[in-house]
C-alpha cells in the first residue's frame, strides 16, 4: 500500500479499522520522521554500533530490533552438511516454520542437491505436482542468482525464511520528469525516474541463516 501521504498526515481511526478488516494478519508499523517524532537509526555491524555508542552512550535504554539470525557451527569451512541444514529447521520457533522457504544460490543447490540424511536418504524430495513443489527436508525453496555463492570460513550461504515477516515499503511513490528542453537540440525526450523503496525484517525469530564455520 503506498503510504507516502501518511508522512504528511496521521491515519484515521475509521481508516485504520477499515485496514485491519482487509488486512486482519497484517503486523503493526509506524511511519518514522516528522509526522511521529520518531528516528530510526540502522547500524550493520558490531563495529558500527561501536562507534555509535562513542557519541550516544545511552544507546542501551533506545528500543533497539534485531534483524536476522545466524546458525548452526557443525559445518567445514567450505561447505555445508545435511546435519547443519537439519539444525537449521530446529533452529527456527514452531510457530514461524508454517510458510518458510528455503533460499540458495545454484550453486549451493548442486551441493544440497546431493546430500543424504545418516539413514542414506537424500534430503531433497521430488514434487508431486505444482501445488506440491520439490522440497528439503520438507519445506520447499527457492534459487536466486543473488544469493552468496562463494563457500568459505565464516560466510553465510543460506536461509530459512519466513517471508510473511520481511517488509518491502515505498518511502517515495514513482515519479518521472520529463526534460522537453534539455535535449531540444537534438529533437530528443530526456527522462528523469525516481523511486524510493527498501526492505527490512520485521522480526527476528523468521529468520535463521546458516554460516560456515
Amino acid at each position: 500500500m503506498p503510504w507516502s501521504e501518511f508522512q504528511k498526515r496521521k491515519a484515521t481511526p475509521e481508516e485504520i479499522k477499515e485496514w485491519w478488516k482487509k488486512w486482519p494478519d497484517a503486523n503493526v508499523a509506524i511511519v518514522t520522521g516528522e509526522i511521529s517524532k520518531v528516528s530510526v537509526v540502522d547500524i550493520d555491524s558490531t563495529e558500527g554500533q561501536k562507534e555509535f555508542l562513542k557519541f550516544f552512550p545511552d544507546y542501551q535504554i533506545i528500543p533497539t530490533a534485531n534483524t536476522p539470525h545466524g546458525c548452526c557451527t557443525n559445518a567445514t569451512q567450505t561447505a555445508m552438511t545435511s546435519d547443519q541444514l537439519i539444525e537449521v529447521v530446529w533452529t527456527m520457533k514452531a510457530q514461524y516454520l508454517k510458510g518458510a522457504r528455503w533460499l540458495f544460490h545454484r550453486n549451493a543447490m548442486t551441493k544440497i542437491r546431493k546430500m543424504k540424511t545418516g539413514e542414506g536418504d537424500y534430503i531433497w524430495r521430488m514434487g508431486l505436482s505444482d501445488s506440491k513443489p520439490d522440497t528439503i527436508l520438507g519445506f520447499p525453496y527457492d534459487e536466486s542468482e543473488y544469493c552468496p555463492n562463494v563457500f568459505t570460513s565464516g560466510r553465510y550461504v543460506d536461509i530459512l525464511a519466513n517471508w510473511k515477516y520481511y517488509w518491502i515499503v515505498d518511502a517515495l511513490d514513482m515519479e518521472i520528469q520529463v526534460l522537453t528542453e534539455f535535449f531540444a537540440a537534438t529533437n530528443e525526450n530526456g527522462y528523469v525516474a525516481r523511486k524510493e523503496t527498501d526492505g527490512a525484517a520485521i522480526l527476528e525469530d523468521g529468520f535463521v541463516r546458516v554460516k560456515l564455520a
